[in-house]
Formats: C-alpha cells, structure tokens, sequence
C-alpha cells in the first residue's frame, strides 16, 4: 500500500515545485525549472533527499541557472536589431 506521508526531502521538493510556479517566463522562472531537473538527475545519484540539503542546493542550482539565463538574454539582446 502507497504511504501518503513523503520523506523530508521529498516534501521541501515538493514546496519548491510550487514556489517557482510562475505565470512569467524570466530567468529566475528558467533557473528554478532547470534547478529543479537538476536535483531530480541528483535523486537518481543516490542522493539522499535530506530537507536541508535539498533546500541548500536548490537555493544554490536556482542562483547559477538565473545567472546563466540572465547572461543569455542579454546576449540575444545584445546581437537582436529590429527591423
């Protein structure tokens, strides 16, 4: 029988789901999609789930992956002329 009560880990994942729940497409929005995918590819590396270090490394994953997005978008700005 399915347990309904997930692991800490599991359940600051799931709050974080939700957190990043954006209906703007920025790159704070693209960084937390991305970090989220990232720590899932971290859950399948035996990591363990464990609420503080899930939450952590989120905070960290979102931060770079904004950054990235932040960068890439001024690039295209920066080559786009419209006509």
């Amino acid at each position: 029988m399915f347990s309904t009560t997930l692991p800490s880990g599991w359940q600051v994942f799931e709050s974080l789901q939700h957190s990043i729940d954006s209906r703007i497409v920025n790159s704070a929005a693209l960084g937390g999609e991305e970090a989220l995918s990232d720590l899932l590819d971290d859950f399948a590396k035996d990591f363990v789930p464990d609420a503080e270090r899930v939450e952590r490394r989120f905070r960290s994953l979102l931060r770079n992956r904004a950054r990235k997005h932040r960068h890439r978008i001024g690039l295209l700005f920066l080559t786009w002329h419209p006509t």
